[in-house]
């Protein structure tokens, strides 16, 4: 992580900054903090710095978890709701702001057209905020499985899920990701998508469900088309959020 988060985003800026680059636009993370406790978010907040010290006009922009066709959040929930026996769920209460990758692309678009954004940053989350727990009741309703969902929540456990899943050449769990437990929100300091005339879309809008919907059994892949099982347009639960 430190290689590519840090000692990557830094060569780059290097190279940008001897081509004589006129605007450097930096992708970090939502929750990229010095005092996190993942290396995942550290290694994100050492890279903006890193980058900053070589290219000071940098725009730094921070998304959330991002979603999109062939993601690695929600296509890792739906397959392991397809195909494992029960679902493991870490951090059931720690709360999310899913953001649509195409939303993160027409930011950076617009950003490129923006003066001002020149040393800004800016925090880019979804329209709505959820828990793991909601969050994965949602997928399981969506896909038509009722799988058995168990919370792990004892540090044993969950560090044996993470050491040995992250063996995995794709892994599900990973020591990083069992550590993770903080709140990925926009803190609302920054600027976001209202700054850039950007209204994001919301992971349970037909484009976001249409992202897993391949992951049902084929028998009840027409399900939408009955009046009587339409598929669940919103997470039973979460809350919308004023876009800064």
């Amino acid at each position: 992580m430190h290689d590519v988060h840090v000692a990557g985003a830094k060569r780059i800026a290097e190279v940008a900054k001897e081509l004589k680059v006129d605007k450097f636009i930096h992708v970090s993370a939502l929750g990229a903090s010095l005092d996190a406790s993942s290396d995942w978010l550290k290694t994100k907040a050492e890279g903006e710095l890193a980058v900053k010290s070589i290219f000071p006009e940098v725009t730094i922009i921070r998304p959330a978890t991002i979603f999109g066709a062939q993601d690695s959040f929600l296509n890792n929930i739906g397959t392991m709701i397809k195909f494992w026996p029960v679902y493991l769920l870490l951090h059931p209460e720690t709360e999310n702001q899913p953001v649509w990758v195409n939303d993160i692309a027409k930011a950076i678009i617009n950003i490129l057209k923006i003066r001002e954004s020149d040393g800004q940053i800016y925090e880019l989350g979804g329209p709505q905020i959820m828990t793991n727990r909601q969050l994965i009741d949602w997928v399981n309703v969506l896909l038509k499985y009722e799988k058995r969902i168990i919370e792990i929540k004892h540090e044993n456990i969950s560090w044996h899920l993470g050491y040995w899943l992250g063996q995995h050449r794709n892994p599900r769990f990973t020591l990083d990701s069992v550590k993770q437990s903080e709140n990925i929100l926009c803190s609302q300091k920054y600027p976001g998508f209202s700054d850039l005339s950007l209204s994001p879309i919301s992971i349970t809008s037909p484009t976001g469900r249409a992202t897993i919907l391949y992951l049902r059994k084929p028998i009840r892949m027409l399900d939408v088309m009955r009046d009587n099982d339409k598929d669940p347009e919103a997470i039973e639960g979460s809350r919308e959020t004023s876009i800064n």
